[in-house]
């Protein structure tokens, strides 16, 4: 009996997922427990639908997020900081303040795993970092300038 999982099942499959089970395993557990349906049912299609729309909505997620990545490509994000007496930044430059920056600059969110830092930035000067996805990569460049008061 062909069944789609309304709820995840450990084994099974995730909640949408179609699959082929037995009918005494179908008719006597799953669908009495609220995991799955009859595929003919109408809640059948209607989580099989939900489940497309998701997968284009993540499509459409992933394709915006790869076209802010190319416009960010020779970007200059310009930081002013307070510094210490032997050079070093009281307050260091990390991946949240980065992405913090961006938004404002293009209005957009990045996801923290886009950019990769060996470690936060504790000196004054340039810094290139790379922005990436899995299928766009630009170079921006992190520039810090000691807080003038």
């Amino acid at each position: 009996m062909k069944v789609v999982l309304i709820k995840d099942v450990k084994g099974l499959g995730s909640k949408g997922d179609a699959v082929e089970q037995k009918d005494g395993y179908a008719l006597n557990f799953l669908i009495p427990q609220g995991l799955a349906v009859s595929e003919k049912s109408y809640i059948a299609k209607n989580a099989i639908q939900k489940k497309g729309e998701a997968a284009d909505r993540k499509e459409v997620q992933h394709e915006l997020l790869g076209d802010i990545i190319k416009s960010l490509d020779g970007e200059v994000l310009s930081f002013s900081k307070k510094v210490n007496d032997k050079g070093g930044l009281y307050d260091k430059v990390d991946v949240k303040e980065i992405i913090s920056k961006i938004s404002e600059v293009k209005n957009a969110e990045l996801p923290e795993d886009s950019i990769t830092l060996k470690a936060p930035f504790d000196a004054v000067g340039e810094y290139s970092v790379a922005v990436s996805n899995d299928k766009v990569s630009a170079t921006i460049t992190v520039s810090i300038v000691e807080e003038v008061s």
